[in-house]
């Protein structure tokens, strides 16, 4: 088996149940919005495309030309997260919004004052959906901002941050395009994590949220493990400055990480910048590790 280094600056995929409920969301979203779009007589079929993970540097250096890009807030407002649609696409919408109705997608150019006033009004539009769509009991607002001229230069978001690139496919009588939400992971896991489902009323309730506080407070002492040697007494006297211990752990096999001194998990040596790191390849099972023991 070789094993290669594990690289970092990779950015972090969507947790399987995250992009889970996440889907769910935006194909709920797209409902309202088509449905909206077409009062306004817009006829277009809107789907979910992807739903990927990128550095910042990455995504914002695809786009190239001049997109109709709009910062928006969700929440609480904490994170800012932006709206780009390319520019022929944004011409298309806005000429339909206009009564312009047109079937080809045309060439880039300047979008007049006007005409990124109508793209504004769309890209509220879209967000109202979202908000409309939103899977928990408590409203979801969002607060669209200023216009980012050039987005491929934009400094919204920190270097080292994970994005969100969610990409809608957009079919017409024009053909397929798309626009694009780029989100902070970190406020996507926020807001779509187990507390946003809505959770059932119970007299202990309080003393439970209390409780989860409590725990998730509590500091838990994570080891791993780089190997074992045994030595007899000689040895270990005779041990200098300088010297190699050879361990019991192959470069080829993973590394062990203990949770309060139990075997938790097992995965791979490497780095974060200057730092040492141990990324977990997989997880030891209670009940396996439980019925081991007691085959014993």
């Amino acid at each position: 088996m070789t094993i290669q280094p594990h690289d970092f600056s990779r950015p972090t995929p969507l947790q399987p149940d995250l992009k889970a409920r996440l889907v769910t969301w935006l194909n709920r979203a797209n409902s309202v919005l088509v449905e909206t779009l077409n009062t306004l007589g817009v006829q277009i079929e809107i789907r979910i495309a992807d739903c990927s993970t990128a550095m910042p540097l990455d995504a914002l250096d695809a786009w190239t030309g001049k997109p109709a890009a709009y910062r928006a807030t969700m929440g609480s407002g904490d994170a800012t997260s932006v709206l780009a649609i390319p520019n022929p696409l944004a011409q298309v919408l806005v000429g339909w919004l206009l009564g312009d109705v047109s079937n080809e997608i045309p060439i880039e150019r300047e979008l007049s004052p006007a005409e990124f006033s109508v793209c504004e009004h769309l890209v509220e539009t879209i967000f109202t959906s979202l908000g409309e769509a939103w899977i928990a009991d408590a409203p979801l607002l969002f607060q669209v901002g200023d216009r980012e001229p050039n987005l491929r230069r934009s400094r919204l978001f920190k270097p080292q941050e994970t994005l969100v690139v969610l990409r809608w496919a957009v079919n017409g009588p024009f053909g397929e395009d798309g626009w694009s939400w780029l989100v902070p992971y970190q406020s996507l896991l926020h807001l779509l994590g187990p507390e946003c489902a809505p959770c059932p009323t119970s007299p202990d309730a309080a003393a439970r949220q209390l409780m989860e506080t409590l725990v998730r407070d509590m500091p838990t002492q994570v080891v791993v493990r780089l190997g074992s040697v045994q030595l007899n007494a000689p040895q270990f006297a005779n041990l200098q400055v300088g010297d190699l211990i050879v361990l019991d752990q192959r470069v080829t096999d993973p590394l062990k990480a203990f949770v309060s001194g139990e075997l938790s998990y097992v995965g791979w040596p490497g780095r974060v910048g200057n730092r040492q790191a141990f990324q977990i390849g997989s997880e030891i099972k209670r009940q396996q590790h439980f019925t081991a023991k007691s085959a014993r």
